[in-house]
Formats: C-alpha cells, sequence, structure tokens
C-alpha cells in the first residue's frame, strides 16, 4: 500500500456524480448514496474557485479540459469521491494514475449500487483493494481528513 505525502495547496478533491438521481430515488442509486454525501461534506466547503465539470463519458478526464484545469493550477493529486464507486470514480482515479496524478481513493466517501446478485459492498471492496494495489491509495474520510494538516480544505 502507497502513502503518499499530501500537500493541499497541489491537491484538488473530485466530486464524482454527486446528482441526485445517483445518490437517492432513482433504480441506480447508491444504497448509502446519502451517507456518503453526509461524509464528504463534514468538511469539504464549497469556494469560489471550485469547478463543476460535465463529463461526457464514465471518466472525469475523457473529452474534458480537466487535466488541463488541474495542470494549468499546479494541482498534482486528487481526492476521489463520489458514486459510483467501481465504474464512475474507478475510471477517473485509473484516468489520473495514467496521468501521473497521485490519487487519493476515499473507501467510504465513494459507494455504488448492487449488480444482479453482486451486493454493492462486495464490488466496493473488491474495486478499493484493486485500486490500493495499483492505481491509489485507499482510505476513509476520517484519514483523509487526519492526513490533511490543521484537517482542513485551503
Amino acid at each position: 500500500m502507497v502513502d503518499f505525502a499530501i500537500i493541499p495547496e497541489r491537491t484538488a478533491l473530485l466530486n464524482v456524480d454527486m446528482q441526485n438521481c445517483f445518490v437517492e430515488g432513482a433504480p441506480f442509486s447508491a444504497l448509502d448514496g446519502l451517507a456518503v454525501q453526509e461524509r464528504i461534506n463534514r468538511k469539504l466547503l464549497v469556494d469560489a474557485r471550485d469547478i463543476l465539470l460535465e463529463k461526457p463519458r464514465f471518466g472525469a478526464f475523457h473529452g474534458t479540459d480537466l487535466e488541463l484545469i488541474l495542470r494549468s493550477r499546479g494541482i498534482d493529486a486528487v481526492i476521489i469521491t463520489g458514486i459510483a464507486t467501481n465504474v464512475y470514480c474507478e475510471t477517473t482515479a485509473r484516468e489520473a494514475a495514467v496521468r501521473d496524478v497521485r490519487v487519493f481513493f476515499l473507501s467510504d466517501g465513494t459507494a455504488t449500487f448492487d449488480i444482479g446478485t453482486i451486493s454493492a459492498a462486495e464490488l466496493q471492496r473488491v474495486t478499493c483493494a484493486t485500486l490500493g494495489l495499483l492505481f491509489a491509495q485507499v482510505l476513509t474520510v476520517d484519514k483523509m481528513i487526519e492526513k490533511i494538516p490543521n484537517g482542513q480544505r485551503r
């Protein structure tokens, strides 16, 4: 397991697909979408510098200016939260890693839904294990907040 250093001014938070339809009330909503929303909003303040970016595909980098935006701001690390862990969040994490961006992937700051006979919990576990082996540092929201100097967003 990797243990990346965090430099807040060179780190961006990517909340992936936190739209209402993925959080609650739709057949493809994450089972604990509202709990994830509460967890990631505990210390993550909205800032005038925040960017809302529409993505055309599964990952946040493909077909968007995200890499250009991050690089122009001196960002070389991302914290990934959102829905669905094994689809949109995982794709974004892998896209970031292959661009040499350090990835912090929040295991309880992401959520997914059941797929057939495979439970959301199993999909969550397997996705986090794979990402933690090769693509990211996987940690909880609380551990991420502890890791950030002063436990705050800059």
